[in-house]
């Protein structure tokens, strides 16, 4: 069925709610909080309702740490790290002690120029920390073709190669 251009299917109603669920039904799914500019927001609906999730909300990083202080029912953050800077740091470790205190896994998922920042901010065994490589710094520097009949390698070998998937 299509409504003014919008097709609607019979068994949503919108927001996550399904009409075989009664009115006013609490909704179980965990909540899930994404911390992010707005270049990473666009998929945030389709991204939480492929992993079965309900969106809390979507924040722009220089908002995130008022909205940690507020936020009621957050089940998992979602947090995108793409520069190193003060800011980033001081809620990164916001975010570690909320994950401590209420148990709650973290996903952080940093640039290659973060990575080291987001994984010295680590202290809850919840927290997963992934590495998204730039594109305009892909293949990373270090990185060299392989010499004829060898496997590639990088040219150095640090925790970074390896959470960038680089073989080593």
């Amino acid at each position: 069925m299509e409504i003014f251009g919008v097709g609607l299917d019979h068994d949503e109603i919108g927001f996550g709610a399904s009409l075989d669920q009664p009115f006013g039904a609490r909704d179980e799914r965990p909540g899930l909080l994404i911390l992010a500019d707005d270049i990473y927001l666009d998929d945030a609906a389709m991204l939480s309702q492929a992993a079965g999730l309900r969106l809390l909300g979507t924040v722009p990083l220089d908002q995130a740490p008022t909205r940690l202080d507020v936020q009621i029912g957050c089940d998992i953050i979602l947090c995108f790290c793409p520069t190193p800077d003060p800011m980033i740091e001081r809620l990164l470790v916001q975010i570690e002690t909320l994950a401590l205190q209420n148990d709650m896994p973290v996903i952080l998922v940093a640039d290659l120029g973060t990575v080291d920042l987001a994984y010295a901010c680590l202290r809850s065994e919840r927290t997963q920390l992934l590495c998204r490589p730039g594109i305009r710094i892909w293949p990373p520097p270090f990185w060299r073709p392989p010499a004829r009949g060898r496997p590639d390698r990088c040219t150095r070998r640090t925790g970074i190669m390896k959470a960038c998937g680089c073989n080593s």
